[in-house]
């Protein structure tokens, strides 16, 4: 029986009304379970699930739609689109943004990997996820920005925890300012 399902093949799980926000609402899935929808669709694609017929179906319906005017063309565009930001471009991006998008950086990027051996330098996990740390901060040191000595290659989660604790040292010190 499928999770979520009783004995007697009714629902278990919670119904969700319209308007309810999912609880996974601003979560990230995980690499196991998007590797698991992964295989899910591609074996829905091979067993014939997803078919010409049911693409074509799901086209008419939606031709439907627009014919009765329940639907109409360029309704989810720009501003009307659920996910609009305001007009948000290339324009409204942060300086770091604009400097990471250039080929210094880029450059100084693949210095430091090479450097480090395609390794993190905290866990030795080698060549999955790997990103390129500060040491010095950027807002901080600008000098040291493209300083390939500055930068420290670290896999995903290591370089989570190092901002976390940045973030928890940044906040005690902080709160020792305010209350002495």
């Amino acid at each position: 029986m499928p999770r979520g399902f009783k004995k007697d093949g009714s629902y278990a799980g919670k119904v969700f009304q319209k308007g309810q926000v999912s609880p996974n609402k601003g979560k990230r899935a995980s690499i196991k379970l998007k590797e698991k929808m992964s295989e899910s669709q591609k074996k829905a694609w091979s067993d014939g699930k997803y078919t010409k017929e049911r693409n074509e179906k799901i086209r008419k319906s939606m031709s439907k739609l627009y014919a009765e005017g329940k639907l109409k063309i360029g309704s989810m565009k720009l501003s009307k689109h659920p996910n609009w930001k305001g007009g948000v471009s290339f324009v409204y991006h942060t300086e770091r943004q604009i400097l990471m998008g250039q080929s210094k950086y880029k450059i100084w990027r693949e210095l430091v990997f090479i450097r480090d051996n395609w390794t993190c330098q905290e866990c030795g996990q080698r060549g999955h996820r790997l990103e390129v740390h500060h040491k010095k901060s950027w807002r901080d040191y600008q000098e040291l920005r493209f300083d390939v000595s500055n930068g420290k290659t670290l896999c995903l989660d290591c370089h989570l925890d190092i901002h976390r604790q940045i973030k928890c040292d940044d906040i005690e010190l902080k709160l020792r300012k305010k209350y002495g």
